[in-house]
């Protein structure tokens, strides 16, 4: 009689469990959901602080141990990085951003990729546009979402279309590089890199 019960009681036991999982999983991307639309927001209101020059609206997204790293390498911390903004010596004329995208290792940890468009004024009165790859790297912290570590790199030749010709020699490239990589041949790796290659220290 014992055994019967259990029997008929384990489809309610794991009907249940399943409800419950269920459920936790929809909260959880609801909220996934959520600090993802935050974040690119976020994102957005730092492309106007830099366009408007007045990242007052913006301070509290910089966590305070922020750095952020350009192409070139230099390390900029908070507080040089928010004045750097108000002593723009350009004028900006836009600043948009595309291709964003939100991945979240965690509930507390994302990273933030995306591409951006600045348009702007030099000191010689000529119009340019710079776009960009960016990578930014955030952290929650007391509920709120600041940013820890950012990145820019200038696309010199513009984007690569994933369907171009361009991006398909590079994707075959970088095969070859990792089959003469895992060949160990040193001579034939070499002819990978220019005279003039430079390794960026981290």
């Amino acid at each position: 009689m014992k055994k019967g019960i259990l029997f008929l009681s384990l489809p309610l036991i794991i009907g249940c469990f399943l409800c419950s999982n269920s459920g936790s999983q929809d909260v959880d991307q609801k909220t996934t959901d959520e600090d993802s639309a935050l974040l690119i927001q976020n994102s957005l209101d730092w492309c106007n602080a830099i366009k408007n020059k007045d990242a007052s609206k913006v301070e509290d997204y910089f966590a305070p141990d922020f750095m952020y790293q350009d192409a070139t390498g230099k390390r900029i911390y908070r507080d040089e990085f928010i004045k750097n903004i108000y002593d723009n010596p350009v004028s900006v004329i836009a600043f948009d951003m595309k291709d964003v995208e939100v991945k979240m290792y965690g509930p507390e940890l994302a990273n933030v990729t995306g591409e951006g468009s600045n348009t702007f004024i030099d000191s010689d009165g000529n119009e340019k546009t710079i776009e960009s790859r960016f990578t930014n790297v955030c952290r929650k912290n007391a509920g709120k979402w600041q940013c820890i570590i950012g990145h820019g790199s200038p696309l010199e030749y513009g984007p690569v279309k994933p369907d171009s010709e361009v991006a398909s020699d590079l994707e075959q490239v970088w095969k070859d590089y990792i089959l003469v990589s895992n060949s160990g041949d040193i001579e034939k790796l070499m002819a990978f890199f220019t005279d003039d290659y430079i390794n960026m220290p981290s």
